[in-house]
């Protein structure tokens, strides 16, 4: 799977932390964490306002069932106050208190019953600010109210700033304000307890010897540093749970969208597919291509065999004369003309065009679909062909002549060759079309005796020198054998009656389909080819702008040089650096808030922002027409309800081992990089509650104070070395050579040495809680001894919520081990030293659950409670964004390998070149039924290569119809296309193939042979490439041919010359070559002998000086009055 786009996010390039391609470019680790930091920004940003807002639309659902789960813990919460305040006698001196735990209670259930309505995400934020208010404020009131002091309001302080950060639907500001006003409204309250009296009369006969600004420092330190560790703990999580959903959030917007190009992309392949052959043959190649999708083209090749059908052969005489007097545009103008005429005429007469080859046009009739008329249909389009170059002929004042031949009979129609690809037909009946061509002299229509028969009465027909064509007879030895047979012919007269007038002719149907240029994947064969723009963040700061890179992949488009501003594309989708990356700063302030206002280009700014906004319009659109990822990620339905594993076994075993690959890129939301963040916060958070655990026993006897002090620097170096290990082991790569450093490398990175690590490193505080218990004597401030716990059991099991990433069972386990130790020690201690108020209550006794015991007991479980469901959040959320990363590179790849599909399909119809040169000039897309591009380039070698035996030794349609033999001629045609693939040959391009021929030029591309020494090169590689086939059939030879004798032969003929080269068609555009090298090279290679390359001697000329020449003496040559060579 492709990992180079997994860094993506609609355009936005995160930064690889770990850089683990090598690049040099990236900077050092800080700097790379420091750009990092604005990926962390941008994420949680959500990249725009629009998208921010679609998703609080969408994630309305989620923030219902954070309010509902907010409203269960908030139940807990009172129902421990409520406990609480039963134990706290006499009643009347907090009664207003108690009311006010009743109306929370009753708001509870009616927020619980207006849950069934749908109200806005706003709704429910300030719901959950009003509630949570109330719920601390009446908490603070109750606790303020009472005669007495305990340490169960500083557990449910804890527990209430962790619900609001973690939990609360609402925005960070709120939950941080919270947190300091509760923290700091139950220091006033503990202050003027202990300052007037209040506390609780175990608590004061214990502190007789201390004055109240001590303890009231002592006991504002520690649980200070217990609130800090609490609220670190919960921003942490809260941080980084929101950074991994919404980036999973953005990857599904990226998903969706690269799904949307896809389709984008698919439309455009059948556009272009519908440009080289039939509509109908397409469906059935469509089928064929997904099967062989990742199998060799040489392996397969489309081919149906059609029978009977007509073949109608027709070439326009006087053609190549007008190079001299007309110009490139209007030379091709006149032409286009004419075969969008003829195109018109093939879709009235039921005809279906094939193709061109110079001036030569030829169509079938009963090919795709079968057609009874077939022969009729063909006579009336060659009768209406003559009227119509007739007309052009007076119309234009030029000298024209059309001939045309027709036969019938059968042919295989198939796509042959992995470049230039077209439907075309092979056969017989073909060779016999083609000869009745060469044979038919201009201003006649010369058809074969086969057709003739089929013809009704009314076209008059007269006898015509009778022609040898090749036939398969039946041979009494070797059943069929080819043998040359002559075959009578006739000539159609023009003056037959038209079964249609032109007068009466349809208009084709005009195509809906956009032949777009703005090509996604040809960027990737020219490396130069990248768009390289200017568009800067939203915020403007140093610390928090990220450079966007323009990314060099299938999503650039087509461009050799820069974009100015007035020319960038709209809606782009790769941004690139920032605009103020270089610029030094000037201040302390620019250094800090960013460029000034004033200083930026407001106007520039607010276009960008306006481009941002369409495509983030355009990606909201394409989620609502695909909520298959939304609903994956607001609606889980991938994951296991209870076990939280993936219902695929697959993705399961990937998730399993997504660590595995170190070539994978790390960004800042990678799970890769969750347990460095992880373990470095653990020991923060160890640190913290170690800090106040010794200002809690600071004031103890000399023992306890000893063993103290141990404990914390046995905790600390407990933690350490594994802390240590891992975040090496994270940002160090294994080398490939030291076997002690790569096995400690490969230690730290194990999932299971994590997950020891953190157990251990989170057990430490409820060790520290159960040694104070057991070896320290009973604490001034702690009399009873669960006070202590009630302090410090919230924080000794909320850190179990880390690491992120661990199975949530891991962590429920890990946590219910703390929470049952602190759970038998309140036991245990409430049993050997409960609290004695028998003077404030009926019910008190000696019993283990007092109420006071039990408000306790009922605090501990509500923070495993906590534990439990933030550690499944955790997991889910992590395990979304491994299947989003995965869904993403799997869009990715698939849409990358349609749109390189789809740029291949407009190369297979328009060269690179060209599609440079119209863009260039501004051009989208092709105009339909005109002339798009035009050009007389001068000197340009062509040549035509063919199979001289093919038709003679190999071709059968005694034997599978010949579909056989078509597939051994592409595996040849294949092979030529693969050799002129490379790079030494990037002056010569592949043209067409004919029947068995193989048309190339060289020097069509004027940019490339202005880089090259000299000006002969581009003839110099073309006569290179043709001798290189000869070796290439040799090999192909003697791997698959038995017999010398059986073996191909290629026959060559090369000439050079001015030649008019544009970009044609009536419907399907196609790039097409004119002029007189053409025409000779093509004759050239029909009477060239095999293993010869016959040449004119303008390339003899041309080439003298590379190449040894003999004069050769051709049977039929193109001209008389000229000679011709061989190149030796």
């Amino acid at each position: 799977m492709s990992t180079a786009l997994g860094g993506n996010i609609l355009g936005y390039e995160l930064t690889d932390i770990l850089d683990v391609a090598g690049s040099s470019a990236r900077g050092s680790l800080l700097g790379r964490f420091h750009r990092g930091f604005a990926d962390f920004t941008y994420i949680l940003k959500l990249r725009s306002h629009l998208l921010n807002e679609y998703f609080e639309r969408m994630s309305l659902s989620l923030k219902k069932n954070s309010f509902r789960l907010v409203l269960f813990y908030h139940s807990l919460l009172l129902s421990t106050t409520m406990i609480g305040m039963i134990s706290m006698i006499p009643f009347g001196s907090y009664r207003f208190g108690g009311i006010l735990l009743y109306c929370d209670f009753f708001l509870t259930g009616l927020f619980t019953l207006l849950t069934v309505f749908n109200f806005s995400a706003n709704t429910y934020a300030w719901l959950s600010i009003s509630f949570t208010s109330m719920v601390g404020l009446s908490i603070l009131i109750h606790f303020g109210t009472i005669s007495v002091s305990l340490p169960i309001h500083n557990t449910l302080l804890s527990l209430l700033v962790f619900i609001v950060y973690t939990h609360l639907p609402v925005s960070l500001a709120f939950s941080v304000a919270f947190s300091f006003l509760l923290y700091t409204g139950f220091a006033m309250l503990e202050t003027f307890t202990f300052f007037h009296d209040f506390a609780a009369p175990q608590i004061t006969l214990a502190l007789d010897q201390m004055d109240n600004a001590r303890r009231v420092r002592t006991v504002s330190t520690f649980c200070f540093y217990l609130i800090i560790a609490t609220t670190c703990l919960a921003l942490y999580l809260k941080i980084f749970i929101s950074l991994r959903f919404k980036a999973s959030f953005l990857r599904a917007c990226q998903a969706v969208h690269m799904n949307a190009q896809q389709k984008k992309a698919l439309v455009e392949q059948t556009v272009w597919i519908d440009a080289v052959m039939p509509k109908k043959i397409r469906v059935k190649y469509w089928q064929l291509l997904k099967q062989h999708r990742d199998v060799d083209k040489s392996l397969w090749v489309f081919c149906e065999t059609y029978d009977p059908v007509s073949i109608l052969f027709s070439e326009i005489s006087g053609f190549t004369t007008l190079l001299d007097s007309l110009s490139a545009s209007n030379l091709l103008f006149l032409l286009n003309s004419l075969f969008s005429k003829f195109d018109n005429l093939c879709y009235n007469c039921g005809c279906e065009r094939i193709g061109t080859l110079g001036s030569i046009y030829y169509c079938v009739s009963g090919c795709p679909s079968p057609r009874i008329d077939h022969a009729e249909c063909c006579a009336n389009l060659a009768l209406l062909m003559m009227d119509v170059v007739g007309g052009m002929k007076y119309e234009r004042q030029v000298e024209l002549a059309l001939s045309v031949s027709i036969h019938t009979g059968n042919v295989n129609g198939a796509l042959v060759g992995m470049d230039r690809f077209r439907f075309d037909i092979y056969s017989y009946s073909v060779l016999t079309a083609q000869k009745l061509l060469a044979t038919c002299p201009s201003g006649h229509i010369h058809i074969s005796s086969e057709f003739e028969r089929l013809l009704p009465a009314s076209f008059k027909t007269s006898p015509a020198q009778p022609i040898t064509v090749k036939r398969e007879v039946q041979s009494a030895i070797a059943g069929m054998k080819l043998i040359d047979v002559p075959l009578s012919t006739y000539y159609l007269d023009v003056d037959s009656e038209r079964l249609i007038s032109v007068g009466s002719l349809r208009r084709s149907p005009e195509t809906k389909a956009v032949f777009r240029l703005e090509g996604r994947a040809n960027a990737v064969k020219d490396s130069k080819s990248y768009v390289r723009q200017t568009i800067r963040p939203r915020k403007q700061s140093f610390s928090w702008y990220k450079h966007i890179v323009a990314k060099k992949s299938e999503f650039a488009h087509i461009r050799s040089d820069t974009f100015t501003k007035t020319e960038r594309p709209p809606s782009s989708m790769i941004w690139n650096v920032d605009a103020y990356q270089d610029r030094k700063f000037e201040t302390i302030r620019e250094f800090i808030f960013g460029i000034p206002a004033e200083n930026q280009d407001i106007m520039s700014q607010l276009v960008e922002n306006k481009e941002m906004d369409v495509l983030d319009n355009e990606v909201i659109k394409e989620m609502h027409a695909d909520s298959r990822y939304l609903s994956y990620l607001f609606n889980p339905q991938l994951l296991n309800p209870l076990t939280l594993k993936f219902r695929d076994a697959e993705i399961e075993k990937m998730y399993k081992n997504r660590n595995e690959n170190q070539l994978t890129p790390v960004y800042i939301d990678s799970l890769k990089l969750a347990p460095a963040f992880d373990t470095i916060f653990l020991y923060i958070y160890i640190l913290l509650f170690t800090a106040a655990y010794i200002s809690a026993t600071a004031k103890e006897y000399l023992t306890g104070i000893l063993i103290s002090a141990l404990s914390c620097v046995a905790a600390v170096l407990l933690a350490l070395p594994g802390i240590i290990l891992i975040n090496y082991a994270i940002f160090k790569r294994i080398p490939e050579g030291g076997r002690i450093l790569g096995r400690f490398l490969r230690l730290g990175k194990s999932r299971i040495f994590i997950e020891l690590v953190c157990l251990v490193i989170g057990q430490l505080p409820t060790a520290e809680i159960v040694l104070f218990l057991y070896f320290i004597s009973p604490s001034k401030l702690f009399r009873p001894k669960d006070g202590f716990i009630m302090f410090f059991a919230p924080v000794a099991i909320l850190i179990h919520c880390l690491p992120v990433d661990s199975p949530h069972i891991v962590r429920c386990v890990s946590s219910a081990v703390s929470t049952v130790t602190l759970f038998l020690c309140i036991l245990f201690y409430a049993k050997f030293d409960s609290i004695r108020r028998s003077e404030y209550a009926w019910f008190y006794d000696a019993s283990i659950f007092q109420p006071y015991t039990l408000a306790s007991l009922m605090s501990i479980i509500t923070a495993w409670i906590l534990v439990v469901f933030v550690a499944r959040s955790n997991e889910a959320t992590c395990r979304l964004r491994f299947y989003m990363v995965m869904e993403v590179e799997r869009a990715a790849d698939t849409t990358a390998r349609a749109m390189r599909e789809c740029d291949t399909f407009i190369n297979n119809v328009i060269p690179m070149h060209v599609v440079r040169s119209l863009l260039a000039e501004g051009a989208q897309t092709l105009n339909i039924n005109s002339v798009n591009h035009a050009a007389l380039v001068p000197q340009v070698g062509i040549a035509f290569i063919r199979l001289t035996n093919f038709f003679n030794s190999y071709y059968r349609e005694d034997y599978h119809s010949g579909k056989h033999a078509i597939g051994l001629l592409n595996q040849i045609i294949c092979m030529f296309d693969r050799r002129l693939r490379r790079p030494e040959y990037k002056d010569v391009e592949k043209l067409k193939t004919y029947n068995d021929s193989y048309m190339v030029a060289a020097g069509l591309d004027l940019r490339q042979r202005e880089q090259n020494s000299d000006q002969a090169m581009h003839l110099l590689k073309l006569l290179r490439f043709c001798y290189g086939l000869f070796k290439l059939i040799k090999k192909f030879n003697e791997k698959f041919i038995l017999g010398q004798d059986n073996a191909f032969e290629l026959g060559i003929g090369v000439d050079v010359g001015p030649v008019c080269a544009g970009l044609i068609g009536s419907a399907q555009p196609y790039y097409h070559v004119i002029g007189r090298p053409a025409d000779i090279a093509y004759l050239l290679h029909l009477t060239s002998p095999p293993g010869k390359i016959a040449v004119t001697d303008n390339v003899r000329v041309a080439l003298i000086s590379h190449f040894h020449f003999e004069e050769a003496v051709l049977p039929n040559p193109p001209r008389v009055d000229q000679s011709y060579y061989y190149c030796v």
